[in-house]
């Protein structure tokens, strides 16, 4: 049909093709009138078939009316058009008898249906491009209404003001490629504006392509694209597959519970439900994740193997192990040449210098704005990494891997099968429980599958992943049944002012997009916990360590019960000292009256001229992939509170002014240890320590779990 600027119209007579889904049989499509068109549909619903009556609609009035409800395929048909490329890669408007849409005005010409062998809908070609863009949508090409409206983007920019965030960049992509961006505020603290094509650190976001990664190599080894052999007497690779029966030497591959390490499947690693918690402070810059695996032996379970859903990154760390032991290449490069490369996610990475040379790397914030430098920055923190959040990518890319997913493994612009089938609905199929009751009025209980968590949203089901490094937030997410997936990226990642906004966001765009009542505003406090999905990073009480003050001003106003009076048993130089234990390895603990060189060093990397500036507490310097310093303050005799994080004491970036990070993967949890202490024949010595609460698996909190630390200089 062509449309003049007038509006004149020729119509060309009916076109009828026959579509290669089980479903539908053929579509009719015949002119009516100027703008306007019947669709007659035959069904095939098995022993029955039915034909539609034809169904008017009008491509100029925003209005398609939904087909006659067809009981016999036993759900609800309708008739909606949305862009896609055909067979050629040509622009073309795909008429879909799935869902009910609003459509954007659009001028269409020269209407075409093409039959494309293999894709299940006829389609409706187009050379015109949808009119009427928001300036604030950097892009939009379907025909569909736009999720994101004026008044959602004045939100989102409220909200994002209100709440410190430098940058939010959102990407919203349909089941045939069509994509929708929105991108506010600004990536660098030089005023650079996000775009879609910003970089983001996507943190646990990445889980979901070290499980596809693994399930590609699973699917090589059943058809004999393998390049590694399997061990002796395993004759396949499936996630039923033992860890023991890949690594069967002990110096490799050993649990403390013998039962465990005999019994510990693929899918137990992928799913969360070894029994083993989290000890996400004790994996070292330097580790490899070999390094990491060989201390899984010393972990005692706080659960039973596949007793209880406990979030755990070591185990995506052994994954790593995995994949790169029996594919030959190191996952980054697996990753790459399966996934990023064949999607043409040219801007995805894992290493940040990579990263840095597209021109696009956001830098990292906190609260306050204060630029913080990149976490996983060095390469061999990134490979140790490289499973369970290290990937950086964009709202542009991670489009294209949505896209891919919401095709069940097929990249809708190349037709390509990115991942097997089989594989995709494994890795999104429900396992474990993350909560077995709802959280909110609007969400149901949510269950974990491998890299993906599942739950429904006012009845509708979504798959998705939260993602949280720090400095960054990410939410992915897609509705298989509706057709649509979001990704949502920010350049704030501290728990405590920004948790669950990404999802805040994410559930909005659901209700614009399916045009459900809305039960809250994108910049509502109000009600930013109830739209939380079941399963979200949730930061404990606040330590309050963030701070535009020095060191010493920051550090002194965490909370403290009421100290030891001044009879206490021994003073606090008696705590200090060096510790050690199987998992973390050495731990030293300076007091301000500590004289050794490291000790002189500790309360330097702090801010502190002379050890005596600093204030009484337990000071220690302790590099970990997540934070880099320690601070024990005496609450009572012998128990202290411990602060986790990373002193800036020059500042960072442009500003600098010494600030406190508390970021990681714990947010604020507070953390207790209780020293020990030996009265042998009227002398008391501090023997050790235990300490709880830096070790809580999210979302469950183990009271009762506690780690003992010797110490080694008494």
């Amino acid at each position: 049909m062509g449309v003049g600027r007038s509006g004149e119209a020729t119509l060309p007579g009916p076109l009828t093709t026959r579509a290669a889904g089980p479903s539908v049989e053929y579509l009719k499509l015949e002119a009516s009138g100027p703008g306007l068109w019947s669709f007659t549909a035959r069904r095939d619903c098995g022993p029955r078939s039915t034909i539609l009556d034809p169904t008017p609609f009008n491509l100029e009035s925003n209005l398609v009316a939904p087909l006659a409800h067809e009981r016999a395929c036993k759900h609800q048909h309708h008739v909606y058009p949305t862009r896609l490329r055909d067979c050629q890669g040509n622009n073309t408007y795909r008429y879909s008898v799935d869902h009910y849409q609003r459509l954007s005005p659009m001028h269409t010409s020269s209407l075409l249906v093409l039959a494309c062998v293999g894709v299940s809908s006829a389609y409706v070609a187009s050379s015109d491009t949808v009119a009427g863009q928001s300036p604030l949508i950097h892009e939009q090409h379907d025909g569909l209404r736009p999720a994101i409206t004026p008044e959602l983007s004045a939100s989102i920019d409220s909200l994002r003001v209100r709440r410190g965030i430098h940058g939010v960049s959102i990407g919203i992509v349909r089941q045939n490629g069509d994509t929708e961006y929105g991108s506010w505020g600004i990536r660098t603290e030089d005023g650079d504006p996000t775009t879609p094509d910003t970089l983001f650190q996507i943190g646990q976001g990445s889980q979901a392509f070290l499980s596809a990664a693994l399930g590609i190599l699973i699917d090589d080894f059943r058809h004999g694209r393998n390049v590694t052999a399997l061990p002796s007497g395993l004759r396949t690779l499936n996630w039923n597959t033992g860890i023991q029966e890949l690594f069967p030497d002990e110096a490799e591959w050993k649990l403390y519970d013998h039962w465990a390490t005999e019994k510990v499947t693929l899918r137990d690693i992928l799913t969360h439900v070894t029994g083993i918690t989290a000890h996400d402070f004790s994996y070292k810059p330097t580790d490899t994740p070999l390094d990491v695996i060989r201390r899984l032996r010393y972990m005692k379970p706080t659960f039973e193997l596949r007793q209880n859903f406990q979030y755990v990154h070591h185990m995506y760390i052994l994954a790593v192990h995995i994949v790169e032991t029996y594919s030959g290449m190191a996952l980054t490069s697996y990753v790459h040449e399966r996934i990023f490369k064949p999607l043409h996610m040219t801007s995805t990475t894992y290493f940040v210098d990579e990263a840095i040379l597209t021109g696009n790397m956001s830098h990292a914030f906190t609260t306050g704005y204060r630029r913080i430098p990149y976490h996983f920055a060095d390469r061999n923190v990134a490979r140790l990494m490289s499973g369970a959040g290290a990937i950086i990518s964009s709202a542009t890319d991670m489009s294209k891997w949505l896209a891919m997913l919401l095709n069940r493994g097929v990249d809708p612009y190349t037709h390509t099968t990115i991942v097997p089938p089989e594989v995709y609905a494994d890795v999104t199929r429900a396992y474990s429980i993350i909560y077995g009751d709802s959280p909110s009025p609007t969400t149901s209980l949510s269950v974990y599958s491998m890299g993906w968590a599942r739950y429904s949203y006012r009845g509708q089901g979504i798959i998705s992943h939260p993602g949280v490094i720090p400095g960054f937030l990410s939410y992915t997410g897609f509705l298989p049944l509706e057709g649509f997936g979001v990704v949502i990226l920010l350049n704030n990642g501290h728990l405590r002012e920004v948790n669950g906004i990404p999802e805040l966001l994410f559930h909005r765009i659901v209700e614009e997009i399916l045009g459900l009542p809305r039960t809250h505003s994108a910049d509502s406090d109000a009600e930013l916990h109830e739209s939380l999905s079941p399963f979200v990073f949730k930061a404990g009480p606040s330590l309050n360590l963030e701070s535009d003050l020095n060191p010493f001003e920051a550090l002194s106003s965490a909370p403290q019960l009421p100290l030891a009076t001044s009879s206490q048993w021994l003073p606090l130089e008696a705590f200090s000292g060096t510790y050690t234990n199987p998992i973390y390895g050495l731990l030293t603990l300076c007091s301000p009256k500590s004289t050794s060189l490291h000790c002189h060093q500790v309360f330097k990397s702090f801010g502190f001229d002379t050890p005596r500036a600093a204030s009484p507490g337990l000071y220690a310097e302790w590099p970990t992939v997540w934070t880099r310093h320690m601070l024990f303050t005496q609450w009572s005799m012998f128990m202290f509170g411990v602060g986790l994080f990373t002193v800036h004491p020059s500042g960072y970036g442009k500003n600098e002014t010494p600030f406190v990070e508390s970021d990681g993967p714990l947010g604020s949890f507070p953390i207790a240890a209780n020293f020990m202490i030996d009265d042998c024949k009227g002398e008391l010595r501090v023997m050790g320590f235990n300490i709880l609460g830096m070790f809580a698996s999210l979302p469950r909190f183990s009271s009762e779990f506690q780690i003992y630390f010797d110490k080694v200089d008494m």
